[in-house]
């Protein structure tokens, strides 16, 4: 009896201290997996220096880590697009190394988008667009797909979102922004191109 009662409150404390020192190793090793990768922050940085360097690049304003570069300037009358805006345009996102991930400027048509069915650093771009401007953003990875990467896109790698907007289709007061499957919103009219529409414009200018 006198032994059991011994190594009881042994048993006990070694249990504990087992125990314990699992939660510390864990915790460690926990800490140890979400640290930053400093490496390839600092190269996403570098490249985001190199490129102010160019004479051609702009920074956003209101995100100044965001970059571009203005391919050609389209005449509209100011209207840029919102945040309930909807667009038609053609869109390629690629990465620094060349990668393409999605490239729609080989359809004749252009795509139909909301500004928002993005990731954000292309949003933040395209509320400064309005009809015919045609941009490349260089947006770094807090703006795109952040420290774990995704869609293709590694961790911590910037991306190229370039775009051409053809058209800037506002949403009616009342009605809800969604996506369409087969048929557009019902506010959405059959697709006329650009060039067309000025022409319409100029003509009834005249009347």
């Amino acid at each position: 009896l006198r032994m059991e009662r011994l190594t009881r409150p042994r048993l006990f404390m070694s249990v504990y201290v087992c125990v314990c020192v699992c939660v510390c190793l864990s915790l460690v090793a926990s800490s140890f997996g979400a640290k930053p990768d400093f490496e390839k922050e600092r190269a996403s940085r570098k490249y985001h220096r190199d490129l102010k360097r160019q004479e051609d690049i702009h920074t956003l304003p209101g995100v100044r880590a965001i970059q571009y570069k203005i391919v050609a300037q389209g005449d509209h009358d100011g209207t840029l697009i919102t945040r309930r805006d909807a667009f038609r345009g053609w869109t390629k996102l690629s990465t620094p190394e060349g990668k393409v991930l999605v490239d729609l400027f080989g359809q004749e048509q252009p795509s139909f988008s909301y500004a928002f069915n993005t990731i954000p650093g292309a949003t933040f771009g395209l509320h400064t667009m309005g009809e015919g401007d045609h941009r490349i953003f260089y947006i770094p990875y807090q703006h795109a797909y952040g420290e774990e990467g995704g869609s293709g896109v590694k961790p911590y790698q910037s991306v190229i979102f370039e775009v051409l907007v053809d058209e800037v289709i506002p949403t009616p007061a009342g009605a809800t922004p969604t996506m369409p499957g087969e048929d557009h919103p019902w506010w959405v009219k059959p697709w006329v191109p650009l060039a067309e529409r000025k022409k319409q414009d100029d003509g009834k200018k005249y009347l």
